[in-house]
C-alpha cells in the first residue's frame, strides 16, 4: 500500500530479515541447530546497517573504530546478536556505542550503554532463558528474557564468549569476543 517503491522496498527487506530472525529464534526455542553457512561478513557493513536501521527509528548508534578484516561466520546470526545488544543499551540507555577491537586472533566487539547497570551478582542471571531484571513482566517495559541468551547462544556458536560488565555507575558494557579461525 505504499506508494514510495524505495521504502516499500525497504520494508519488505526488513520483513524477510525479521522472518529469517524469527525462524532462528524458533529453531533456537526448540533445540534445532541452525543451518546457515560460514561466510566471509563484512563486519563495518553489518554495523552500518544495524546503524542506519536504528536511525531510522530515532534512535542513536555510533560505531567507534574500524574493523579492517572480514569475519567468517553466520550473517544473520551475528546480525541478530549484535542486534539484541544494541536494542538492550538503546533500550535501558538511550543510545548505544560500538567499539571495534580488531586484532590477528580475535574480533572484538564493546556495546555500551548509558544506564543503570546491572546489578553485579546478577550479571550473569541475565542471560538465562527468561529471566528479566524487570519484575512486571509487562512486554511493554522489557521484553520476553531471550534476547541476551540468544546473543550468547550465538557467540558460543561461533566459538566466541559474551560478558556483561559494569564500567561505571552509569554504563553497561556487553562484550562480544569471536575468533579469528
Amino acid at each position: 500500500m505504499l506508494d514510495d517503491q524505495r521504502l516499500r522496498d525497504k520494508f519488505e527487506k526488513d520483513l524477510n530479515d525479521m522472518e529469517g530472525m524469527i525462524r532462528a529464534t524458533w529453531d533456537f526455542m526448540r533445540g534445532a541447530e541452525q543451518y546457515e553457512s560460514v561466510q566471509p561478513v563484512d563486519i563495518m557493513d553489518l554495523l552500518e546497517s544495524l546503524k542506519a536501521d536504528a536511525q531510522d527509528m530515532g534512535r542513536e548508534v555510533n560505531i567507534v573504530g574500524t574493523a579492517l578484516l572480514s569475519y567468517s561466520g553466520k550473517p544473520m546470526a551475528l546480525k541478530r546478536c549484535i542486534s539484541n545488544l544494541i536494542d538492550k543499551a538503546i533500550q535501558y540507555g538511550q543510545r548505544a556505542t560500538i567499539e571495534i577491537r580488531e586484532g590477528a586472533d580475535q574480533l572484538m566487539l564493546v556495546i555500551r550503554g548509558q544506564g543503570p547497570g546491572i546489578p553485579d551478582a546478577q550479571l550473569e542471571q541475565v542471560f538465562e532463558p527468561f529471566y528479566r531484571l524487570e519484575s512486571s513482566r509487562s512486554r511493554d517495559s522489557g521484553g520476553t528474557g531471550l534476547g541476551l541468551s540468544i546473543a550468547r547462544n550465538i557467540a558460543q556458536a561461533h566459538g566466541g564468549r559474551l560478558t556483561l560488565k559494569n564500567a561505571s555507575t552509569v554504563e553497561l558494557e556487553a562484550m562480544l569476543t569471536l575468533p579469528r579461525q
